[in-house]
C-alpha cells in the first residue's frame, strides 16, 4: 500500500498514453518490448475500442513464464483481468483508490464515461532498498592464466570492465550506496574503480580472509537496516535492477533469488520406461531446461542476521539455513540476456559476441 499525496504522482494522458497500452491480441513478447520502453514497466491491456480489459506488470509476466508458458502467448492469458479502476473527474476517489494498490510502482488506470481509457495515475513512491553489495573478492581460478594478473571483475567486454558495467546498472535503480567486497588483487580493483566517477557512493570492504560467496556481507551487517541487493562480480545481464526491486516489493519475501534458464542438450537418446522396465519410447537428444541461481539476490534483515561475523559461508548454505528456519524465499525468473563467466570459453564467447 502506498502513502500518496497529490504532489507525489504523475498523470499520463493524451499522446503519452500510447506507450503504456497493449492490445489484447499482442503477444507477451510484444508487450514486454513496449513495457521495457517505459520506466514504470507496466501495460494497460485494451481492446480495439480502447476499453480496458486488464493490466500487465513485469511481475505478472515473470510469474507466467516460470510456469513454463511461452512469450508467444497472448497478453490476455497473462494479464490481471480485474484491475482497480478510477473514473475521470473523480480525483478524491481516485486518490483513495490508488492508496489501496499494493504493487510497486502503484498505478491506477482511469476510464471515461464511455468506458474508454482516459488517463493513468502513477504513484511516485521511493523504494526502501537503497544499498547493494557486489562480491568481488574471488580468485576466478577457473579462468586460469586470464586472471593471473587481472582480477575477474576487471576483465573488459567492449572496453568496459565487468565490475563497472554492474555498478552502472545498479546506479540506474537509484541505489545510494554500493559496497564492493575485495580480496584477490584488491589494490587493482580499488584503483580502477576509484579512478571512475559514479553517482552512487562506493565503499570497499576488504576480506582479510576468504569468506565464501556471501560471508563478506557479515562485515557490514550492523550497517544494514533495510533489504540489500547482492550481486556476483562476474554477472553479465541486460536485466533492469529496477525490475528486480519492483518484483521484490510486490510480495517482500525474506529473500529473492534471481534465476536464469540454463539449457543443456543431452547427446544421447533418453529412454522412457515404466516401473516394470517396459520401454515406452525414446526421446532423441532432448534439450533440458532448468532454472539456476543467476548471481543476484535481495536479502532482508532476517536473512542477514543469520550470518556470523567474519565467518566463511557460501550462498547455497545460507539459502538452506534460511529455508530450515522457515523464512520465505522467492524466485525471480530472468528472461533477459544472462551469462556466467566461469570458464575461459565463457569469456571468449562474450568477447566474440561483442
Amino acid at each position: 500500500m502506498v502513502n500518496l499525496d497529490r504532489k507525489n504522482y504523475k498523470l499520463i494522458r493524451n499522446s503519452e498514453l500510447k506507450k503504456y497500452l497493449s492490445l489484447k491480441d499482442f503477444s507477451i513478447l510484444n508487450a514486454m518490448k513496449r513495457m521495457n520502453a517505459t520506466y514504470e514497466k507496466f501495460q494497460v491491456v485494451i481492446n480495439s475500442d480502447k476499453e480496458i480489459l486488464g493490466t500487465l506488470t513485469d511481475g505478472d509476466i515473470r510469474r507466467f513464464l516460470i510456469k513454463g508458458f511461452s512469450v508467444q502467448e497472448k497478453v490476455e492469458k497473462c494479464m490481471n483481468k480485474k484491475p482497480l479502476l478510477g473514473k475521470a473527474f473523480e480525483d478524491s476517489k481516485n486518490f483513495s483508490k490508488i492508496n489501496k494498490v499494493d504493487i510497486f510502482p502503484a498505478f491506477l488506470p482511469v476510464i471515461s464515461e464511455s468506458k474508454e481509457i482516459h488517463s493513468i495515475i502513477i504513484a511516485l513512491e521511493s523504494s526502501e532498498i537503497n544499498c547493494a553489495m557486489i562480491m568481488a573478492g574471488g580468485l576466478g581460478s577457473r579462468l586460469g592464466s586470464i586472471t593471473k594478473n587481472t582480477p575477474k571483475p576487471l576483465l573488459k567486454i567492449k572496453g568496459i570492465s565487468i565490475l563497472e558495467r554492474i555498478i552502472r546498472s545498479v546506479e540506474k535503480a537509484n541505489i545510494d550506496t554500493i559496497y564492493i567486497s575485495v580480496n584477490y588483487l584488491k589494490e587493482k580493483i580499488i584503483k580502477a574503480i576509484s579512478n571512475k566517477k559514479f553517482k552512487s557512493n562506493i565503499v570497499f570492504i576488504e576480506e582479510k580472509k576468504k569468506l565464501g560467496t556471501i560471508g563478506a556481507l557479515s562485515l557490514i551487517k550492523d550497517q544494514i537496516n533495510s533489504p540489500i541487493i547482492i550481486l556476483n562480480a562476474d554477472l553479465m545481464t541486460s536485466l533492469s535492477i529496477s525490475s528486480f526491486i519492483e518484483f521484490y516489493n510486490e510480495d517482500k519475501p525474506d529473500a529473492i533469488i534471481g534465476a536464469a534458464t540454463y539449457e543443456h542438450r543431452v547427446p544421447y537418446g533418453i529412454l522412457r520406461y515404466n516401473e516394470l522396465g517396459e520401454l515406452l519410447g525414446v526421446e532423441e537428444k532432448p534439450t533440458q531446461r532448468n532454472l539456476v541461481a543467476a548471481g543476484i539476490y535481495i536479502l532482508n534483515e532476517n536473512i542477514i542476521n543469520l550470518l556470523e561475523f567474519n565467518k566463511k559461508i557460501d550462498m547455497p548454505e545460507l539459502i538452506e539455513i534460511s529455508l530450515k528456519k522457515g523464512f520465505k524465499l522467492g524466485v525471480f525468473p530472468i528472461y533477459e540476456n544472462w551469462a556466467d563467466i566461469g570458464l575461459p570459453k565463457d569469456y571468449y564467447n562474450l568477447l566474440n559476441k561483442n
